[in-house]
């Protein structure tokens, strides 16, 4: 019967730590994907600063010459 009672708690035990493996997974991907959305986010910003300041030296050296 001990080892019965054994294996019910080991089970029971197991299964809490899969579920609970399972919810910080899901909350890893949902972190990850706030990551990624703010860091495509700051290069899209990049990009466009990038741009900005190639067209500005772009038309500043078409005056000069």
């Amino acid at each position: 019967q001990e080892i019965s009672e054994l294996k019910n708690l080991v089970k029971s035990e197991f299964t809490h730590l899969v579920d609970e493996l399972a919810k910080l997974s899901q909350d890893l991907k949902a972190d990850i994907s706030q990551i990624s959305l703010k860091h495509k986010e700051n290069l899209t910003e990049t990009f466009k600063r990038s741009k900005a300041n190639a067209v500005e030296v772009w038309n500043k050296v078409q005056r000069h010459n």
